[in-house]
């Protein structure tokens, strides 16, 4: 008898969870053919306060602009250095863009373009950027705004991403900008960096699951 007992309570909890899933599926649904209705002003809408939304969930220092439409804030990837990021919607596109490097030296200029051409090429997201007048880097990754406007998570996505590179172009520019170096042995030594630091997270992960 309580072996029947516990039967039952475990389908009860089965067909919960069934049914819970298929009606948040159904609402996700839903959401998505609404939001595919409405006119790109419209979509553009929702988008920014999504935009705003994950900003004030994620809890950083950043600083809203209505008018214009873009967040600004600050990215710490070291002690010492911060980058600067500006998110915002331009021409039916959301842009997440970040400045790498301000006032290189102008001497550098076309070592500069050669590392950039080394990322596009191999980058399957976003673009660096050259101003040579100002003398400023930048990476800028930007998706239509239907994307975001359908899927919620990909402003996180985008995000996450976005910071992720823009660390990995730094440090390359960086060291162009102190040591000179050549730009095919400077993305040479990044690509080895990458391989060692995801490697060492496979091994750290490894260990957990042994212990």
């Amino acid at each position: 008898m309580e072996n029947l007992h516990t039967y039952w309570y475990l389908v009860s909890i089965v067909t919960i969870t069934i049914v819970t899933a298929y009606s948040l599926n159904k609402r996700h649904y839903l959401k998505q053919i609404y939001r595919l209705a409405l006119n790109p002003t419209k979509q553009e809408n929702l988008v920014w306060e999504d935009l705003k939304t994950f900003y004030e969930n994620l809890g950083w220092y950043h600083g809203v602009y209505e008018n214009e439409r873009f967040i600004e804030t600050n990215v710490g990837i070291s002690e010492e250095k911060a980058l600067s990021f500006c998110n915002s919607l331009q021409g039916g596109n959301l842009c997440f863009n970040a400045t790498i490097l301000t006032d290189y030296p102008e001497e550098l200029t076309t070592e500069a373009f050669i590392l950039a051409t080394h990322f596009n090429n191999l980058m399957s997201h976003g673009v660096v950027t050259i101003d040579v007048e100002n003398r400023v880097v930048r990476y800028v990754l930007a998706k239509e705004i239907i994307l975001p406007c359908l899927y919620t998570g990909e402003i996180s996505w985008m995000h996450q991403l976005h910071c992720r590179t823009a660390e990995d172009i730094h440090w390359a520019f960086q060291k162009l900008v102190e040591e000179n170096e050549h730009p095919a042995l400077i993305f040479a030594d990044l690509l080895t960096k990458l391989e060692n630091e995801k490697n060492q997270q496979s091994q750290t992960a490894t260990g957990g699951m042994s212990q």
